[in-house]
C-alpha cells in the first residue's frame, strides 16, 4: 500500500512488535521500530528515496521515537507518538507529554518537525484559545485529552492537520 500511494515516510502506532529494529520490508522500504510489549510501539517507515538520509533515530519510548533526515533539501525530525488512551491514569499521560515535550525542545530552530501520530484525544471545532495551531474542525464536545494535544500544538509552534 505504502509503494501504491506513494507513501515516503509513514508514522506507525500499535505496532505490537518488541525490541528496538530496523529491517527491509520489502519494495525499498526500511522500517525502524521500538516496542516492548504485545501491545503499545511505534514505528517509522521510510522509502527508498530518503533512507540514505536517515542520520540519527531516537527511540525514546514504546510511545515516542524520532529519525532525523537531512538532505540537501531538507532536514526534519519526523516523530511518532502513541498517546495512552482515555482509560489511563493522568500519571502515565503526564509523562507522556513530558517526553514528546523534551525531545522537540532540542530540535534546532531551523530544522523542521513533523509528527504523526495517534494522540488520543478530541476538541471543539470552536478555536478560541487555539487560534495558531487549531483549523476549526473537530466534534461538539471538549475532552481534557484535547486540551493537551493543543497545548502541546502552541507550545512548540505545531499546526493540527488531522483529529
Amino acid at each position: 500500500m505504502l509503494k501504491k500511494r506513494p507513501v515516503n515516510i509513514a508514522c506507525i502506532q500499535e505496532t505490537k512488535w518488541k525490541g528496538s529494529k530496523a529491517k527491509e520490508i520489502g519494495d525499498g522500504y526500511k522500517l525502524i521500530y521500538r516496542g516492548t510489549r504485545t501491545r503499545n510501539g511505534v514505528a517509522i517507515v521510510v522509502d527508498q528515496d530518503f533512507r540514505n538520509y536517515v542520520t540519527s533515530v531516537n527511540r525514546v519510548s514504546e510511545r515516542l521515537m524520532s529519525i532525523k533526515i537531512d538532505s540537501t533539501a531538507i532536514t526534519a525530525h519526523i516523530v511518532s507518538c502513541y498517546a495512552p488512551q482515555t482509560g489511563c491514569t493522568e500519571d502515565e499521560k503526564d509523562k507522556f507529554w513530558n517526553s514528546p515535550d523534551a525531545l522537540l525542545r532540542e530540535v534546532p530552530q531551523d530544522e523542521s518537525i513533523i509528527v504523526g501520530g495517534n494522540l488520543n484525544g478530541h476538541f471543539r471545532a470552536h478555536k478560541e484559545g487555539y487560534m495558531r495551531c487549531h483549523g476549526g474542525h473537530g466534534y461538539s464536545g471538549w475532552e481534557d485529552d484535547g486540551c493537551q494535544i493543543l497545548d502541546f500544538a502552541e507550545a512548540h509552534d505545531i499546526i493540527v492537520i488531522n483529529t
